[in-house]
């Protein structure tokens, strides 16, 4: 199953990242931000779960009953697969945040910006959209591995732009995106504040833009299992059922409109 596959594949993704020789086990003694918007996004999902079954029985029958309970099911897998890399991104961005460097809780939007819940809407997706998802993922990726930061950058900010077309599909891929072109675009911040720092303790602490290409990275591991949500999500999507995209808050990534917090 795709499913435990990608448990699998996160559950030991973070052992391969390069965060140095050992990983020590600071104390979270700030917001462990990553594990919470995680955790919170699951509270979320579990609550609306019921509501939009009953929505999707009574509108579209067993077969849109079945797809939205797939959706959903593999919505929460997914997002509990990302606990315990969540854990321990908090635990690397805990010494920034220490030096005033908000390292994660600057790239992720607070869970309370999700749309209220909906079971359902007037507008619906037209056609689906046909996304070649692997090829996007190695573009992304070959673009991130060789440092073309700006064609990366227009890259997905191009295809964020065409998803926004028809805002009612496609959400979940639209989120990742959205995400990885915040922190992309959070980077030279991170980056100057660190160089601010003494040198001793740029030393004590490494660069941070390592841990912001690895959380880049771990988006990138799940891009075919976001691809299968997208697509399960289309048939009750086309029923009205907002299942996914009011599940998940815009994210800015336009610098003027990041609420940047160094405290």
């Amino acid at each position: 199953m795709l499913e435990n596959k990608l448990l699998r594949i996160l559950s030991i993704t973070l052992l391969s990242f390069s965060f140095g020789s050992t990983l020590k086990l600071y104390a979270i003694e700030s917001d462990p931000c990553f594990y919470r918007h995680i955790d919170e996004a699951i509270e979320i999902n579990l609550k609306r779960r019921s509501g939009y079954l009953s929505t999707a029985r009574y509108k579209g029958g067993f077969r849109a009953w079945l797809q939205t309970r797939n959706v959903s099911s593999s919505l929460i897998v997914m997002e509990r697969g990302l606990l315990l890399p969540a854990r321990k991104f908090d635990i690397k961005a805990a010494p920034f945040k220490r030096y005033g460097i908000p390292l994660m809780c600057n790239d992720l939007i607070e869970m309370s910006e999700t749309p209220k819940y909906k079971s359902t809407i007037n507008e619906v997706p037209g056609r689906m959209f046909n996304i070649n998802i692997s090829k996007l993922q190695n573009s992304i990726r070959y673009k991130l591995n060789n440092q073309k930061w700006s064609d990366l950058d227009q890259l997905i900010e191009n295809k964020i732009i065409f998803l926004k077309s028809d805002p009612y599909q496609y959400c979940l891929t639209r989120h990742f995106l959205e995400s990885i072109l915040r922190t992309l675009r959070l980077i030279p911040i991170y980056q100057e504040e660190y160089l601010e720092l003494p040198k001793d303790v740029q030393t004590k602490l490494g660069n941070p833009k390592k841990i912001s290409l690895n959380y880049i990275k771990l988006h990138l591991i799940g891009f075919r299992f976001m691809d299968k949500i997208d697509r399960q999500a289309y048939l009750p999507q086309k029923l009205g059922i907002p299942i996914v995209c009011r599940d998940v808050p815009t994210i800015p990534y336009e610098l003027e409109d990041i609420d940047y917090r160094n405290n």
